[in-house]
C-alpha cells in the first residue's frame, strides 16, 4: 500500500506523530553515520525539531547545530542548507571564550519534510528534493502524519508520485485511536531496533488501524474528503465575498485552513517600538478578528481553529451546510464588530494566542 515500504519494507508501530518523527531521525542518523537534519514543515514537539524555532525553551543550544530548516518550494534554500551542513563547524562556549570543535559526523543524515500541507508543491520541487537526497546519500523522510490517508491512502508519496526512503504516518490511519508508524526499506529500517516504547505494541491501536485500513481498501475515502473539503472551501469563500470579510479558506481540500487578516500593531504602524519587543507576530492585537469569529462558530456548535481542520469520511453534506450556516452568522457578527471597532470588547476571555501556530509553516 505504501510505496516506500514495498518489496520487503518494514514498519515500526508507535503512538504519536512526534514520537515517530523522532524515531525517523534516529534511524536516519544510525543508517548514515551523520548528524545533521534538514527540515521543512512541522514535525512535533521533540527537541530535535524544536531547535529550529526562534524560541525553544528547554532545548540545549547545542541542538541548533544539528538541524537546519529550509523553505518549502525553494530548492535554492535547500542547496544552501546542504552546503551549510557540509561546512558546519560546532562552537563550544568556555569561560575563556568560544572555540571551534570539528564535527565528528559532518554531512546530511536526512532531509525531512511534509510533502504538502497548505501550499501545493511547485512543479519539480519534490522531485528536486528526492534527487538531492540521492546525490548526497541522505535519507529522504516524508512526514505523512497529516497527508497520509487524506490526499491519498498512502499520502503525498502516492498522490505526487515521489517516493521517500522513510515515511511517518499517524492520525487518519487509526480512525481516532492513538497510533503512528515509521515505514521504509529494510536496509534502513533495520536500525529501528533501537526504537522501543511501552505501548508500541498496544493491540487496541493496532486493531483500530487494521479496521481503518480495511475501509480504505474498499475505496472512496479520500475522494470523499476532496469533494467535501472542496465544497466547504468554496462555500466559505463565497460567504467572505458576500460579507466583504477579510478572510479566506486556503490550503487544499483535505485540510482547509481559515485565515483572517490580522490587526497590525498600532505602535508598529506609527513606526514606534511594539509593546512586545518589536515582534508584530506576538503583538497583543494580533488575531483578534479570528478569535471573535471562532468564538461565534463555537457558540453555534462548530469547533474551528486557526491551525486548519481535517476532513473525514464521517463528514456529510449536511455537516457542511450546517457549518457554513454557522460561518455565515459568525462572519456577519465579526464584520460588524470590525466596522464598529469593538472586536476586542466582544471577545469573551482571552483572544487566541497571538503567536502563529508551529504547525502552519508553509
Amino acid at each position: 500500500m505504501v510505496p516506500c515500504g514495498r518489496d520487503g519494507g518494514m514498519v515500526r508501530w508507535m503512538k504519536t506523530g512526534s514520537e515517530a518523527c523522532a524515531a525517523a531521525v534516529r534511524v536516519a542518523r544510525a543508517f548514515t553515520g551523520r548528524d545533521v537534519i534538514l527540515t521543512c514543515g512541522y514535525h512535533g514537539y521533540f527537541a530535535w525539531y524544536a531547535a529550529t524555532l526562534e524560541e525553544c525553551p528547554g532545548v540545549p543550544l547545542a541542538y541548533k547545530g544539528l538541524v537546519r530548516p529550509f523553505a518549502y518550494n525553494d530548492l535554492a534554500s535547500l542547496d544552501t542548507a546542504i552546503s551549510w551542513a557540509d561546512d558546519y563547524v560546532s562552537w563550544e562556549r568556555t569561560a575563556a571564550g568560544s572555540r571551534a570543535i570539528a564535527r565528528s559526523a559532518p554531512g546530511v543524515a536526512a532531509i525531512f519534510l511534509e510533502p504538502t500541507l497548505v501550499e501545493s508543491p511547485a512543479p519539480g520541487f519534490l522531485e528536486g528534493v528526492r534527487a538531492r537526497a540521492t546525490r548526497i546519500g541522505a535519507v529522504l523522510v516524508f512526514d505523512e502524519t497529516v497527508t497520509g490517508g487524506r490526499w491519498a491512502p498512502a499520502g503525498g508519496q502516492e498522490f505526487f508520485g515521489v517516493v521517500p526512503d522513510l515515511a511517518v504516518f499517524g492520525k487518519a490511519i487509526g480512525g481516532g485511536f492513538p497510533i503512528s508508524a515509521l515505514i521504509g526499506q529494510r536496509d534502513i529500517m533495520q536500525h529501528a531496533v533501537l526504537i522501543s516504547g511501552t505501548f508500541g505494541g498496544d493491540c487496541i491501536g493496532l486493531a483500530a488501524a487494521d479496521a481503518t485500513l480495511a475501509r480504505y481498501q474498499q475505496g472512496g475515502v479520500c475522494e470523499h474528503m476532496w469533494r467535501t473539503g472542496g465544497a466547504l472551501m468554496d462555500g466559505y469563500n463565497a460567504l467572505a465575498e458576500k460579507h466583504g470579510a477579510p478572510t479566506r479558506a486556503v490550503g487544499q481540500a483535505p485540510h482547509p485552513v481559515i485565515r483572517w487578516e490580522e490587526y497590525i500593531c498600532e505602535h508598529l504602524s506609527r513606526g514606534e517600538p511594539c509593546l512586545d519587543r518589536g515582534n508584530k507576530r506576538r503583538c497583543p492585537r494580533n488575531r483578534w478578528t479570528a478569535s471573535l469569529f471562532f468564538q461565534e462558530t463555537v457558540k453555534r456548535g462548530h469547533l474551528l481553529g486557526p491551525d486548519g481542520g481535517n476532513i473525514m469520511l464521517a463528514h456529510s453534506d449536511a455537516d457542511v451546510d450546517s457549518l457554513l450556516t454557522a460561518c455565515d452568522e459568525a462572519m456577519a457578527i465579526t464584520c460588524a464588530a470590525i466596522a464598529a471597532g469593538t472586536v476586542r470588547e466582544q471577545i469573551e476571555g482571552s483572544p487566541i494566542d497571538p503567536a502563529p501556530a508551529w504547525r502552519v509553516t508553509q
